[in-house]
């Protein structure tokens, strides 16, 4: 009650309250859609981390199979790569 009294009087205290809420709901929704851009880039870091994973498995298996013509070294920087990933 007092508050909504403060607030029909448009005291100086109140008008600066209001703005203070006012400015910090903005930054929470500011923060809030930097947090869920965040967890969005994440999530596809994640899923980029696991196609290499599992590209750098087939091209090893396949390697180790004699299907493919990787040289030893190349083969050997897929096999750190691969470790790197896990």
């Amino acid at each position: 009650m007092i508050i909504e009294d403060m607030r029909e009087m448009k005291l100086p205290i109140v008008k600066y309250l209001e703005s203070v809420i006012e400015d910090f709901q903005k930054r929470n929704k500011l923060l809030e859609s930097g947090n869920k851009l965040l967890l969005d880039e994440v999530k596809l870091l994640i899923k980029d981390r696991e196609t290499l994973r599992l590209m750098l498995g087939v091209i090893l298996e396949s390697h180790k199979k004699g299907h493919s013509e990787l040289n030893k070294p190349i083969a050997e920087k897929v096999r750190v790569l691969l470790e790197q990933y896990k």
